[in-house]
């Protein structure tokens, strides 16, 4: 390509560029066509700029163009993935945009993949401070407005289900997707469906009603235009204004087509009528020249449409399009208000949880929202942690008849009950109980419920989400998963027990000697201790772990032998205390039958050179030093080494070091360099590859078993 061509086809996509970002300026939405179009346009400059260093694939679903989606989503994206991720990377790069519906064609799935540089931390963007524009981690020196901005606007568009969703592998793969409702698919107006697409509409029938006191006409505007290619159906006709109010009480109407002389009630009389009592219906009236300015004087009551008699059918389809067009340009912006109106009472709660100051501004939005906090509950509801979906369990909240209002909280639901006088906390634990049930039955799924103690002013309200996270987490010393928060519970919470070392090398010296009798007196006084001071769960299991290695540990080094390693992923998965307890007596118990049948006596050189390769673990072992210093010939030290160890003794030497390794992922720090040099493996590459051997995973990814426990 000429440099002259170049220049203008850079031209022509600024221009495109400019004219997109001034026509959907004050847009919400954009269909998919048009925004893949800018799309490109910013990618072809993005070419001229990188040459050949970053390419683009397009993964898009057939039959999509018309879908309407939010304005320059896809762009934001695709800019970030180009600025932050595949700009700064040194070598070359590739983007993916792909745009997919899901099998039930309800959802689009929108993701951008790139394989660039990554984030070093997830940013998380949370919707309860998104208007501020601040995310609850700062990532460098990046603010990422542009990711903001989108995810605060899909979350008022579609709720929280729909914000963004981030995952990176810096170097590898980073994906930005979000799963919105798909709208506008199934609109028929076909002169008016670009319109209706660029404002955000949704499908819906319009159900029409047909007021005349003529047969004929009611018959003609009913039967002879095809009203279901307009999206539209006639569910009744009415032949004077009192009919209609009938037919208006029986039927969910959307539009009232009516004539103006009527006998009983005439068309101005049914629209005041409407006006006053059902103001979401649209009226259009059709009236004779002599009656026009008569009907004019109903404008008053907000009628849409005057059409003069005769009325051609076009000129009926006409007015019947533009109606439809206001009455989903109306809902639209109306679930936008109510979007907004439910994002602003959440960050009120939020903000009442975070601070017991009530200031002026904090007052004034309590009564602006009507809100009595002369006596209320606060819930916490712990969903599991598999399960990420918090409107669901808020829609099973909403859905209970008790006066209430529920929040997300971090990783959990905050639910605010709010009562009269004479209430008691008998009512809320039942709708709990209700709640726990429903969520159960739906998606098979165990919830944990604090309920706080009963407060009576808004200031007391942090005081009261505080209670009820802290009963939330008394579950872990309960059969039951509904606890309501008591004083007499917390009295010894923060006296942690003070002897667990002492316990821990109590445990230790037992289980060396063999003695399990007094290693389980060991284990079950130190949970009455736990269970007495009501010691956080992640104390608890903290012990369990250290428990769990120091078996380990004496296992491995001491009898060479291996330990189930199941007992790590019981441990951190875990409930409650009960299921600690029993996990801990079932390891020592198979400890006992472990020992008792494999525990021998060993040849006196055999047990010189075990105990010589133990002392020098670090250093460069060898068949032939060992044989040198326990002055044994090196063929039959081997042959014997096999015979009574059942491993050769390079082999017993590698378990050894995988073992003393395992033990430095689960409970130090030092980097996999380090700990290879202090097994006496001082070759870091080799050390992963025999680990994994041995292990049947890389060393980060068994130091990542214990990192939550």
């Amino acid at each position: 390509m000429s440099d002259n061509s170049e220049l203008s086809q850079m031209a022509i996509a600024i221009g495109e560029i400019f004219k997109a970002t001034t026509a959907y300026r004050n847009s919400q939405y954009i269909s998919i066509a048009e925004e893949l179009k800018f799309v490109k346009f910013y990618i072809y400059l993005q070419q001229m700029r990188f040459e050949d260093k970053i390419s683009v694939t397009f993964d898009i679903d057939k039959d999509l163009d018309d879908i309407n989606i939010p304005c320059f989503c896809v762009q934001t994206l695709v800019e970030n993935a180009y600025v932050h991720g595949l700009e700064p990377k040194d070598t070359n790069g590739h983007l993916t945009i792909s745009i997919k519906k899901d099998n039930e064609n309800k959802f689009l799935l929108i993701n951008i993949i790139d394989d660039g540089v990554g984030f070093e931390k997830i940013p998380k963007f949370d919707i309860n401070v998104a208007s501020k524009g601040t995310t609850s981690e700062a990532v460098g020196s990046r603010p990422h407005i542009g990711l903001k901005n989108l995810n605060r606007r899909l979350f008022l568009m579609y709720g929280e289900d729909a914000v963004l969703h981030i995952e990176s592998i810096p170097e590898v793969r980073t994906a930005i997707s979000f799963k919105i409702t798909i709208i506008n698919s199934f609109c028929k107006f076909k002169n008016l469906t670009k319109e209706l697409l660029k404002k955000g509409c949704f499908f819906m029938i319009f159900n029409l009603l047909i007021v005349d006191d003529e047969a004929p006409i009611r018959k003609g505007l009913s039967e002879y235009i095809k009203w279901e290619d307009y999206d539209c159906k006639v569910v009744a006709t009415a032949n004077n204004g009192e009919d209609a109010i009938t037919k208006i009480n029986e039927n969910d109407i959307n539009i009232v087509l009516t004539d103006v002389k009527m006998p009983l009630l005439d068309g101005i009389g049914l629209a005041k009528y409407i006006h006053e009592n059902r103001p979401d219906i649209a009226v259009i009236i059709l009236s004779g020249y002599s009656e026009f300015e008569y009907a004019r004087s109903a404008i008053q009551y907000h009628v849409s449409q005057y059409l003069l008699k005769p009325a051609s059918k076009d000129q009926v389809i006409a007015a019947v399009k533009e109606v439809c067009e206001k009455i989903v340009t109306s809902k639209s912006n109306t679930r936008i208000k109510e979007s907004e109106l439910a994002f602003l009472k959440d960050q009120l709660f939020q903000q009442l949880t975070d601070s017991n100051v009530i200031d002026e501004e904090k007052q004034k939005k309590i009564d602006s929202f009507n809100l009595d906090f002369s006596h209320f509950y606060v819930a916490a509801f712990q969903l599991p942690k598999d399960f990420n979906e918090f409107s669901k369990l808020k829609d099973i909240i909403k859905d209970q008849q008790i006066e209430s209002h529920c929040f997300r909280y971090n990783n959990m639901v905050l639910t605010a009950y709010f009562c009269d006088q004479n209430s008691y906390i008998g009512p809320i634990v039942e709708d709990c109980k209700e709640i726990e049930y429903l969520f159960q039955e739906q998606y098979g799924k165990q919830l944990d419920i604090g309920i706080s103690a009963h407060h009576s002013t808004a200031k007391h309200f942090s005081k009261a989400a505080s209670e009820a996270i802290t009963a939330l987490s008394l579950n872990f010393y309960s059969a039951s998963h509904i606890i309501a928060f008591s004083r007499d519970y917390i009295a010894n919470r923060n006296i942690f027990p003070v002897d667990i070392s002492v316990r821990l090398h109590e445990y230790e010296t037992a289980i060396l000697q063999l003695n399990f009798k007094a290693a389980k007196d060991v284990i079950s006084t130190l949970f009455s201790n736990l269970q007495s001071n009501f010691t956080d769960e992640a104390s608890v299991k903290n012990i369990c772990t250290q428990i769990y290695l120091i078996s380990y540990r004496l296992v491995m080094s001491t009898y060479n032998l291996p330990m189930d390693e199941k007992y790590v992923k019981m441990l951190t998965e875990s409930s409650d205390i009960f299921q600690l307890k029993s996990i801990v007596s079932d390891m020592i118990n198979d400890l006992q039958i472990q020992l008792t049948q494999s525990v021998k006596k060993y040849s006196s050189f055999i047990e010189e050179s075990l105990n010589y390769i133990k002392e020098h673990l670090e250093d460069d072992l060898s068949l032939e030093q060992i044989a040198q210093h326990i002055h044994i010939n090196e063929s039959y030290f081997s042959r014997t080494f096999k015979k009574e160890c059942g491993n050769s003794v390079i082999s017993y030497i590698n378990n050894l070091r995988i073992n003393k390794a395992k033990e430095l992922l689960a409970t130090s720090n030092l980097k996999t360099f380090e700990i290879s040099e202090a097994v006496g493996i001082h070759d870091p590459a080799y050390f992963s590859v025999l680990f994994k051997k041995n292990t049947g995973m890389s060393p980060k990814a068994y130091r990542d078993q214990f990192v939550n426990v």
